[in-house]
């Protein structure tokens, strides 16, 4: 996990290694990235906490293929750091595409992911 004071090149590099680590299903780095507390507010307004979320993943009944990002803006401040943008995702049922905010933390295992939400782009 990274640690150290956060910046715009951090939250995008954080960003890639949580995409990373959805698409090898690597249960064990989604375990580290994800805050005790993080709340997951998806497109339909279902919100998971983070066991709920790992749980889902887990499952892989819907896996993820690719996520490619576009309009990222990483917004850093001294123990958090916000990104917003727009992700198409590629899973197995199709793809979709999102708005998306997170909030990332300084924990004392270093930079993780407290909150994210998703919104359906308007077409």
């Amino acid at each position: 996990m990274a640690d150290g004071p956060v910046n715009e090149k951090t939250l995008l590099d954080l960003e890639h290694m949580r995409c990373n680590a959805l698409l090898a299903k690597d249960g064990e780095a989604l375990d580290a990235i994800y805050t005790d507390d993080f709340v997951y507010v998806h497109s339909s307004g279902r919100v998971e906490g983070r066991g709920d979320y790992l749980a889902t993943l887990a499952k892989g009944e819907n896996p993820f293929l690719a996520f490619r990002h576009s309009g990222l803006t990483a917004a850093p401040f001294t123990d958090a750091g916000l990104l917003t943008g727009t992700v198409e995702i590629d899973r197995k049922n199709g793809q979709v595409v999102f708005l998306f905010v997170e909030v990332w933390v300084r924990t004392p295992d270093g930079w993780q992911l407290k909150f994210q939400q998703n919104t359906k782009k308007a077409i």
